[in-house]
């Protein structure tokens, strides 16, 4: 399969070349030039099987020249989660559990596929050198990272994480600590500037590559953290008509929290493939950038960062904002180009969407402030009895909203991205209790409802013992990084 630029056509690459780059050579982001429709035959052949051997089967149609079952079963094994759950609830929904795997997060998946998949596309393109990756900002999202990277023979990685960090994320960073995974806490204002700054810093670079390592930069945006998630929309539609839940061609609905709309992209690939996906609902919070570009094709380049219950939607601007704008233009590249040239000059990033295309159709977003997410997490734990994280009791308000306003009735999988327990106190806060310690937060959790804490969480809440780990001043974290690659090129 061929990929191409969001901002030029002319601007081929191979699928393992696209992954091994990243981005593409204009700083446009690589995208599938065609997918294929798959016929009711390859739909069928995935009935019965496992999410591991869908997955094998999705990625293999991107990939030709890779052993693509070798990634999956490693990543798998990585990510400590090779099914998913898809519980139906009293209200009539389907609640997809994404959030099982190593570290209580959807990116489970995503990024320890991702992390193996880069490693052998950058071998099939004759890349030598290792590589690092590396992320700051919150300790959960450092940890998976880690766990996804620190296994990976050619990796190293390394996570940042802000000084006034959750007690219990911070355990689980340095839990992923190893000999390719460090986690350092910063102190500092923001810190992710800091490191894209680095990142980007070619004295950074040389020394880098003197200890036998490429930097990996703008990982966030690699086409290869989308296309795993492709696989779990056929795998929890297989699911549904496996159970007789819904007819094989029957339409089904997604909703989504807008994260970074990694999982929007690949619903939209996963309908121009032909699962039968009727609308995916997109749920943002106050940071609803993703709302405006669906809803209004127009995202304000000048806007405050609102900071809330739901901290994984506290995001600007989502990182595959691009690859969405993308497909709701009908694919118009000149549009793409023009929109984030703007937004570059610090312009509103604007394009006009083409009504014709499959993405204006499939495509809904809404948002929900911290009152309707509370409402919404206390009426599950009330009436339901189930326990939401923010995340995901956002993403049930907004979905609430679209079927008062539409009457749309289509049966509709519900994606829950964060285990309760990795944000215990934001998760207890939502439905009126209070507590500040977050060791006290998930043991309250777990007294109050019948969730049970996930292993990742129990043992850090049990694991008294583990080793703090000094700060460093932001300015010093180029200096960190050069000091760790120099470890980590002895490690074989």
């Amino acid at each position: 399969m061929q990929f191409v630029s969001t901002r030029s056509k002319d601007i081929c690459a191979s699928g393992t070349k696209a992954v091994a780059d990243s981005i593409a050579c204009d700083g446009g982001l690589f995208v599938p030039l065609s997918l294929p429709v798959l016929d009711e035959e390859f739909l069928s052949g995935l009935a019965g099987l496992s999410f591991g051997e869908r997955l094998k089967r999705i990625l293999a149609l991107f990939f030709d020249d890779i052993d693509v079952g070798a990634v999956v079963d490693e990543a798998l094994v990585a990510a400590g989660e090779d099914e998913l759950s898809l519980v139906k609830t009293e209200d009539g929904v389907y609640m997809l559990d994404l959030a099982e795997g190593a570290t209580g997060r959807a990116e489970d998946i995503s990024l320890t596929v991702f992390a193996r998949l880069l490693a052998a596309c950058r071998e099939r393109e004759g890349y030598d050198k290792r590589f690092f990756v590396a992320y700051a900002g919150g300790a959960e999202i450092g940890r998976t990272l880690l766990n996804a990277f620190g296994g990976v023979e050619k990796a190293a990685a390394m996570a940042f994480y802000p000084h006034n960090e959750d007690a219990l994320n911070v355990r689980g960073a340095l839990d992923a600590t190893g000999k390719r995974a460090r986690a350092i806490g910063v102190k500092g204002g923001n810190i992710a500037e800091k490191l894209r700054g680095c990142m980007y810093s070619e004295g950074l670079a040389e020394k880098a590559a003197e200890a036998g390592f490429d930097i990996i930069r703008a990982n966030e945006l690699n086409v290869g953290r989308i296309l795993p998630c492709v696989a779990i929309f056929f795998s929890a539609y297989c699911d549904l008509v496996d159970s007789r839940e819904i007819e094989a061609g029957e339409e089904i609905n997604f909703a989504l929290p807008a994260l970074d709309l990694t999982l929007a992209t690949a619903g939209c690939y996963a309908r121009l493939m032909g699962l039968p996906i009727r609308t995916i609902v997109i749920a943002c919070n106050a940071n609803k950038a993703a709302a405006e570009l669906v809803c209004e094709g127009k995202v304000q380049a000048k806007r405050a960062l609102y900071l809330t219950s739901a901290h994984e939607l506290d995001v600007l601007f989502p990182a595959n904002m691009e690859r969405i704008a993308y497909e709701l233009c009908g694919r118009d590249v000149e549009q793409i180009s023009a929109a984030m040239e703007r937004l570059f000059e610090g312009r509103d990033f604007e394009i006009e969407q083409d009504r014709d295309c499959v993405a204006f159709d499939l495509l809904q977003a809404g948002w929900a402030d911290e009152d309707e997410m509370r409402e919404a997490a206390f009426n599950a734990f009330d009436i339901d009895d189930s326990v939401l994280d923010p995340v995901t009791a956002v993403t049930m308000s907004v979905f609430n909203d679209y079927c008062c306003e539409t009457e749309d009735d289509t049966p509709t999988v519900v994606a829950q991205c964060v285990n309760p327990y990795v944000v215990a106190r934001d998760t207890l806060a939502a439905i009126g209790t209070r507590e500040s310690d977050p060791v006290k937060a998930a043991a309250k959790l777990e007294t109050l409802t019948a969730l049970e804490c996930p292993d990742c969480i129990y043992r850090l809440k049990h694991d008294f013992a583990m080793n703090e780990q000094g700060l460093i001043p932001e300015t010093w974290m180029e200096e960190a990084i050069v000091a760790f690659l120099k470890e980590a090129a002895q490690e074989k």
